[in-house]
């Protein structure tokens, strides 16, 4: 009974390898699909040798597809054999006919992809390298058969190829006109730079300004008409012409990214949140009469993405407009403002909500209670948030003859402790770099560097961090002065915490 069993067991064994050595690969690994179906022929390496069979993906009258074929180091069923998701490549095929036209394509992999529209003879998009998932666009001129090759691999975690394609109508972005009737012109650009246009789009409506747009939603793909935009690394540019009669007007734009006010035509900035965050708003309170030519400027890096625009009138003016900024480290928001010395501002109430609408005053600071610098008094206030814990901060300012203005709002959050397993080293800095070490896999990471007074000094995206793997972070070309920084780690907006480092 003993041998009986042990056969089974060594033919139970034997099976899957017997299968598998004797599974019959279809597919020719030459022919195209057709009516938007592509063909592709799975290679159970990263060289295109070992071929294992085919899968097909994209569907009649749409070619665009999104795979991550089933999962990280799965098994992927083809016509004929499994391939193993882990070191092995795909070459997708596609004979499309076109009219004549401009087409933009968009092409995404994690790891290495390229694209030919020649069968393979030259490459528009070429990405043949190790990476967290990114996106390639390209804008060409098509007509008539055009043989699409899309080759990608994956060498290790996770997997993931996109192909997104669609007629780019726009032409050549010639100016930018500003809206009327209270109907914002909004010109949409991929790239967080306004570099490469890729069309327009209206918002708010006849009755009132204000809007909130989403952009359909975070990193998908958003039409503008006459063309897309991925909703991740992108901005838009919004303008409006719009009269107000003599009055006391409020105004707030909210964000996530980073997102600018501006009433005379992009000259200065009314409001200025010009950095990473998740979304938060800002308000500003001032008089208005007359014509002005309102320019709202916007860009998303990842993650979520919105943006939001209120204007109302009535609210009570006290001497000026003034702008609450802050940080969180360790526990404690500090926040900060500042006035003219010679404003009538008599005190100031700080004042947190949990939920950015119902408000409670924790604390009133003197007018006489700031700092004389340069003709401003600069006032700071501090707060204790616990661990894992968000409040929404502002401040409302009462003037001599009673009269109140409110501070925008901000959204400061204290990152949860011991548990994210994140290390950064060395804290004193002499050659440049700096180590990031984190005991669990981060998928999407920005890494951000303030001044130690809070203020941003740049942002660099780093994407898939592995578990266990050190990760250089240089900071040598940011040309810094010696002193005290602040190098957050966020992952898919969230902070995971922030280091105090020394560069010397």
């Amino acid at each position: 009974m003993k041998k009986v069993l042990l056969f089974i067991a060594l033919l139970v064994c034997l099976l899957p390898m017997a299968f598998s050595q004797n599974c019959n690969p279809q597919g020719n690994q030459s022919s195209y699909g057709s009516n938007n179906v592509w063909i592709g022929y799975a290679y159970n390496n990263t060289n295109f040798s070992s071929y294992k069979g085919f899968i097909t993906r994209g569907a009649a009258g749409n070619p665009n597809f999104d795979t991550d074929f089933g999962g990280s180091n799965t098994n992927l069923n083809t016509a004929g054999c499994q391939v193993q998701t882990e070191t092995f490549s795909v070459r997708f095929k596609l004979t499309k006919i076109v009219t004549n036209g401009m087409y933009k394509i968009t092409v995404g992999g994690d790891d290495g992809y390229r694209l030919s529209l020649n069968g393979g003879n030259t490459w528009v998009i070429n990405e043949w390298n190790e990476h967290s998932y990114q996106t390639t666009t390209v804008t060409v001129n098509l007509s008539g058969t055009v043989n699409m090759v899309l080759e990608y691999y994956e060498n290790s975690g996770d997997n993931r190829v996109s192909f997104q394609m669609g007629a780019f109508t726009c032409g050549q972005q010639q100016s930018e006109t500003y809206g009327l009737n209270n109907r914002w012109n909004g010109y949409l650009f991929d790239g967080m730079a306004f570099n490469n246009f890729a069309g327009m789009i209206n918002t708010g409506h006849s009755a009132d300004a204000s809007f909130t747009e989403a952009f359909g939603g975070a990193d998908v793909y958003f039409s503008s008409g006459c063309s897309y935009v991925r909703t991740e690394k992108f901005s838009a540019r919004f303008r409006l012409t719009k009269t107000f009669s003599n009055g006391i007007y409020s105004i707030g734009v909210g964000g996530d990214d980073g997102y600018r006010l501006s009433i005379d035509g992009g000259n200065t900035w009314l409001i200025n949140r010009w950095d990473d965050h998740s979304f938060i708003t800002s308000t500003a309170t001032l008089r208005l009469n007359g014509t002005y030519n309102f320019v709202l400027e916007y860009y998303e890096n990842s993650g979520d993405n919105l943006l939001n625009f209120f204007v109302q009138s009535g609210t009570i003016l006290a001497a000026e407009t003034f702008t609450l900024t802050g940080r969180e480290h360790n526990g404690t928001a500090t926040l900060g403002w500042q006035c003219a010395t010679a404003d009538n501002a008599t005190l100031f109430d700080l004042e947190r909500s949990t939920n950015g609408s119902s408000f409670t005053k924790i604390s009133t600071i003197y007018a006489n209670a700031g700092n004389a610098s340069a003709g401003l008094m600069q006032y700071t206030a501090t707060d204790k948030i616990t661990e894992g814990g968000a409040f929404y901060y502002w401040v409302k300012r009462t003037d001599v003859n009673g009269k109140v203005a409110i501070s925008n709002s901000i959204l400061l959050r204290a990152a949860p402790q011991n548990n994210t397993g994140i290390k950064i080293y060395p804290t004193v800095v002499t050659n440049g770099t700096v180590q990031l070490n984190s005991t669990k896999q981060l998928s999407n990471v920005t890494i951000m560097l303030h001044d130690f007074t809070g203020k941003p000094i740049s942002s660099k995206v780093y994407g898939k961090i592995a578990a266990g793997a050190p990760t250089g972070i240089n900071i040598a070309n940011r040309q810094l002065p010696a002193g005290i920084y602040l190098l957050s780690i966020i992952d898919a907006d969230e902070n995971l915490g922030t280091q105090k480092i020394t560069v010397l």
